[in-house]
């Protein structure tokens, strides 16, 4: 039997028995066996060390993000605690002092059957969750209320008399209080401002 084995770049022929042939077969597989075997062996400590990397780079990750959200201040809600007087502006009294008034006053004027009053503060700004205190002082001989729709708040403010009233702003936003007697709508309004409680803690 004649075997033709590649030697280098060069084959070569020679004569050989048939037990020899397998002999040389199982030399042959036992070096491809070896060198796939050298592969796998060095490629492993490279998967490892990818893994071992991905595996700390995760934990490194989840450790940061436990710190990040266990280092945002929760918001307490306060007690806020406000004074606030109705103002009289422009009302029919006035007219003595101002002589400008009466026509203003009059019938077909630009203030007929109207008087201007305010709030004092007319702007209230609290966190989402904090209780409003309000102590509303209405100094005058005319009646006036206190209404803030959106908490569900409507108050009488009797003449020369202090009235309190308080609630929960439990919602966001941009609110407007007024006081709803005909005579003084649309004049005698305000804002209250609600943030939310995140803004608190920024």
């Amino acid at each position: 039997m004649i075997l033709l084995l590649k030697v280098g770049t060069y084959p070569s022929c020679f004569t050989c028995p048939p037990g020899r042939i397998a002999d040389a077969a199982r030399l042959v597989l036992r070096a491809q066996a070896r060198r796939k075997e050298k592969e796998i062996s060095m490629k492993r400590p490279v998967i490892f060390c990818t893994l071992a990397l991905l595996a700390f780079g995760m934990l490194t990750l989840l450790i940061a993000c436990g710190q990040s959200q266990a280092s945002v201040p929760q918001y307490t809600p306060q007690t806020r605690d406000f004074t606030m007087v109705t103002v009289p502006l422009l009302v029919k009294e006035s007219a003595a002092t101002f002589g400008f008034l009466q026509k203003d006053f009059a019938k077909g004027g630009v203030l007929a059957d109207k008087e201007v009053y305010a709030f004092s503060p007319d702007h209230l700004t609290v966190y989402q969750g904090d209780t409003v205190n309000l102590t509303i002082v209405n100094p005058e001989d005319d009646d006036h209320n206190f209404t803030l729709s959106d908490f569900n708040v409507a108050v009488a403010l009797p003449p020369q008399a202090v009235t309190k009233v308080s609630f929960v702003a439990n919602k966001v936003g941009v609110f407007t209080f007024y006081c709803n007697i005909a005579m003084h709508v649309p004049f005698m309004n305000g804002q209250l401002t609600v943030l939310p409680d995140s803004d608190a803690t920024s």
